[in-house]
């Protein structure tokens, strides 16, 4: 049900959930000091409780309001990115970031997103918690049809269109020492080793075992639909039984209903059109699909296509 920006203000701030559009997916936002709304929004997610939140501010004053640490030098060099598709872990503010948000973690993710719409909500009700709008391990929504899809045609959302990037940001955590990379997103590992001036630094065990961000832990992005990668042949097509192909447009797919993410020379599209595709597969009830090997070619996009592609084949 799409709904204008007052009535998304007045639903908020009467402690319900709203679909919001982002650059990057569309997400179920609710106020942070909303204990109602923040439980409801793992309820209707299906979402594990030591899968932690991000928040979105919509300034540097209500971002340093939640963290116990600013780090000027590296959120100064960070700026070319903010407001955009990055967000930023820090030690949290625990008395200001409730524990379902933080997961019990002591840090916290959060970001201040280049979306207009979504600011200006922001600004009228108070820093937001906001994963993406989708069932807990589906593809993200990126239009809003692919929410009334997961949360049937009465559920509130503020029409966007359909968002700008299509995948979701790419989250850091900053320390004293440097930083390390915990989800790929938009911005390039290679963009922040330009700003940042150093290489990320590997995870510590504490981080491999609790996720401080979406994306860590936790099967996502995947169809119900079965992914399976390789150089296809037509003997493995017929080995596997599959139903039909997922690649660019020049891959082969043996005469099999082909899903195709367009051409290789126009990552950026295809990166965009990206959980659209994936959702197709099962609203055509596919079951298994060969997902054609296509290299990344020293191209940004495509290795982050691939690591959302085989993110969603994991099993757990």
């Amino acid at each position: 049900m799409k709904i204008s920006l007052s009535q998304a203000v007045t639903l908020l701030k009467s402690n319900q959930v709203v679909a919001l559009p982002t650059e990057t997916v569309y997400g179920l936002a609710a106020r942070i000091n909303s204990p109602k709304a923040l439980k409801e929004i793992f309820e209707i997610k299906g979402r594990p409780s030591d899968n932690p939140l991000i928040v979105h501010v919509a300034s540097d004053k209500q971002w340093q309001d939640l963290v116990k640490i600013w780090p000027e030098e590296q959120m100064k060099a960070l700026k070319k990115f903010i407001p955009g598709p990055l967000t930023v872990v820090l030690p949290a503010k625990k008395a200001r970031v409730p524990h379902i948000i933080r997961a019990g973690l002591d840090t916290v993710a959060i970001r201040i997103p280049a979306q207009t719409k979504f600011r200006s909500v922001i600004r009228k009700v108070g820093p937001l918690a906001a994963p993406s709008a989708n069932l807990s391990g589906r593809p993200s929504s990126t239009t809003t049809q692919h929410i009334e899809s997961d949360f049937g045609a009465d559920f509130p959302v503020l029409d966007g269109g359909s968002c700008d990037k299509g995948i979701e940001s790419t989250v850091i955590r900053l320390l004293p020492e440097g930083w390390q990379l915990l989800r790929e997103g938009v911005v390039t590992q290679k963009q922040l080793v330009q700003v940042l001036g150093l290489k990320p630094m590997r995870l510590d065990a504490e981080s491999r075992k609790k996720p401080r961000t979406p994306g860590q832990k936790y099967k996502h992005y995947a169809p119900q639909a079965k992914l399976v990668f390789g150089k296809p042949t037509l003997q493995q097509i017929k080995k596997l039984k599959v139903d039909a192909v997922l690649g660019f447009s020049h891959a082969p797919h043996y005469r099999l209903p082909f899903y195709s993410l367009g051409s290789i020379k126009r990552p950026k599209l295809a990166l965009k059109k990206l959980y659209q595709v994936l959702r197709q597969l099962d609203l055509d009830e596919c079951q298994k699909v060969f997902v054609v090997d296509f290299g990344t070619k020293n191209s940004e996009e495509l290795k982050l296509i691939q690591g959302r592609l085989k993110k969603a084949s994991l099993k757990v």
